[in-house]
């Protein structure tokens, strides 16, 4: 079997997606309804990694916000995590902090996007995954 995706409950899925998009450098997939009503599939720069992104009425978001930062988070590779890290900032993130708890030669710095979904961004020393 193979995991065709990840579902995420989450406030706005169509203008989330879109963020993803183009700070992340996602594609939307597939995208239908509204941010009160709606969903979108994207997919990472490798086209095999895709997230649903949804909202359905009487399925309410998940609470981000209170929920620890590795409790759930969305890791992305990164040639350059501290670049990106400013440049996510700069367009809405919000910086929480740098994992302590890494294997030497990593560099791994977590966020919250506009939404509060936690983003980790990776450098690996060793990778742990054939990209």
């Amino acid at each position: 079997m193979k995991l065709e995706h990840i579902g995420l409950s989450v406030a706005q899925p169509i203008t989330m997606a879109r963020w993803y998009q183009q700070h992340l450098g996602f594609t939307i997939e597939r995208s239908a309804g509204t941010d009160v009503d709606g969903v979108a599939f994207i997919a990472d720069q490798s086209g095999q990694v895709m997230l649903e992104l949804f909202m359905l009425p009487g399925t309410p978001p998940l609470p981000y916000q209170s929920m620890a930062p590795l409790q759930l988070h969305l890791a992305v590779l990164s040639d350059d995590p501290e670049r990106d890290n400013l440049r996510l900032q700069q367009a809405g993130a919000t910086y929480i902090e740098h994992c302590a708890r890494k294997m030497p030669g990593d560099l791994l710095i977590l966020l919250r996007d506009p939404w509060d979904a936690v983003i980790q961004l990776v450098r690996r020393g060793t990778p742990i995954a054939d990209h």
